[in-house]
């Protein structure tokens, strides 16, 4: 039912990959744990769903999220919505698993992200959003992503709404949101996905105000060791976003394609 899913949804990419590494439907939780480490994605998606248990559900949310937030995937939206499907799935079996929830919250984020500032204020997505964010905060308050969550909510809907009309509209705020990120890097310091991300909204809201702290914040997350796949496809874009620092109107241009998801 979930490959299913995945194909009514357009996930093309994933299926096409899923017949090069699942050639029968029996493929394993491994297989696709084998398929996430090595940064596919795509194959890690339909290798876990169909497999009806809190960690296939999980790893599949995972790899869908991944899809998005690095701008690999077909359609963005539908792999955001069945992102929070197999996350609910996963809560399912487990209420208080804390991955899950955080998976939920990410992937409601790019749906609110993908909205326009008239779409989003019309559906009221950037107060949902928020709302699970701030749920988010409450179950585990130690938890950085969270509050990087936070962070990306505030200074996400500024890039898109303007500074007044975020603040009006939503109550984003640049001041709160960047208190928010700090706090995450409290809790992880030097954490790639937290620093990078925070570190690309500064330069993409203002470059020559942020440049500094930004850029020091990049080279540190580009430099560090990590086995992570999507860990080291954000130290990718650090280092191509770094390497046209010296003209700052093309680096803030891959900042932005970045944190919107254009890959």
């Amino acid at each position: 039912m979930q490959i299913l899913a995945l194909l009514r949804h357009g996930v093309l990419t994933a299926l096409l990959s899923a017949l090069i590494y699942a050639p029968n439907a029996g493929a394993g939780i491994d297989d696709a744990r084998a398929a996430f480490a090595r940064g596919d994605f795509p194959a890690a998606a339909v290798l876990a769903s169909p497999i009806n248990s809190p960690e296939s559900h999980l790893l599949t949310a995972q790899a869908l999220s991944a899809q998005v937030m690095l701008g690999t995937s077909e359609n963005a939206k539908e792999a955001a919505r069945m992102a929070i499907i197999h996350a609910e799935a996963a809560l399912a079996f487990d209420p208080d698993n804390q991955e899950a929830h955080l998976q939920r919250a990410l992937a409601d984020g790019f749906i609110t992200r993908a909205a326009s500032p008239l779409s989003a204020a019309r559906k009221k997505l950037p107060q949902k959003t928020r709302g699970v964010v701030d749920a988010l905060i409450t179950r585990s308050p130690d938890d950085a992503r969270a509050h990087a969550l936070l962070g990306a909510w505030h200074l996400g809907i500024v890039r898109k709404a303007g500074v007044s009309r975020g603040r009006k509209w939503f109550g984003a705020d640049i001041a709160a949101g960047m208190a928010a990120y700090e706090a995450a890097l409290v809790r992880k310091p030097g954490d790639i996905i937290i620093s990078g991300n925070y570190a690309l909204s500064l330069i993409e809201l203002d470059f020559d105000r942020h440049a500094p702290a930004a850029k020091a914040m990049m080279e540190a997350a580009a430099a560090q060791p990590t086995d992570d796949p999507v860990e080291r496809a954000v130290q990718n874009r650090l280092s191509r976003v770094l390497s046209l620092w010296e003209t700052p109107r093309a680096a803030k241009k891959s900042a932005g394609r970045f944190l919107d998801g254009d890959g």
